[in-house]
């Protein structure tokens, strides 16, 4: 243990030094790369490899075909029921189809046709239970993030919905 005189000495030199210094062997792991870099700079570089790693994943991962996997679960049997907790597990349903997340969903085409779905969820959105409403909107968000761009001409109409 240090005395205090000591201690102030100490804490005297490291303050005094301006320019730490820079190790002088690295890791082998790290040959090549610059060891100069600022927190910052290795943050934001750790920072957009994790983006770039997370969009790679979701560019291999297939696409999920909703109108296949929806018939498996009970989203049209308990959407036609009256209890708001029964709408709501139909909703727990479809936004479960949708995959994991960030969802990837097949593109509208001819036999991909969200217009039928978008119309079983556009009255859940006025349903008098909140928990009825905010699944439904998940849904939509399931939905918009999903398909992308290509879903703007069916939510087009929703936007006073939304909004």
């Amino acid at each position: 243990k240090l005395k205090s005189s000591q201690q102030s000495q100490l804490n005297n030199l490291v303050d005094n030094q301006h320019h730490p210094t820079q190790p002088q062997r690295n890791l082998r792991c790290k040959a090549g790369e610059p060891t100069n870099l600022s927190p910052e700079e290795i943050m934001a570089a750790l920072k957009k490899k994790q983006q770039e790693d997370e969009a790679k994943r979701l560019e291999k991962r297939a696409a999920v075909n909703l109108f296949q996997v929806l018939p498996h679960t009970c989203y049209k049997e308990k959407l036609k029921l009256e209890k708001w907790s029964e709408k709501v597990a139909a909703l727990d349903a479809l936004i479960e189809a949708g995959g994991e997340q960030p969802y990837k969903l097949c593109s509208p085409s001819s036999s991909v046709d969200y217009l039928p779905l978008i119309r079983d969820l556009k009255p859940l959105l006025g349903h008098t239970h909140f928990a009825v409403c905010s699944k439904a909107l998940a849904a939509f968000g399931m939905l918009a993030e999903g398909v992308g761009e290509s879903m703007a001409t069916y939510m087009r109409p929703m936007l006073p919905i939304f909004f």
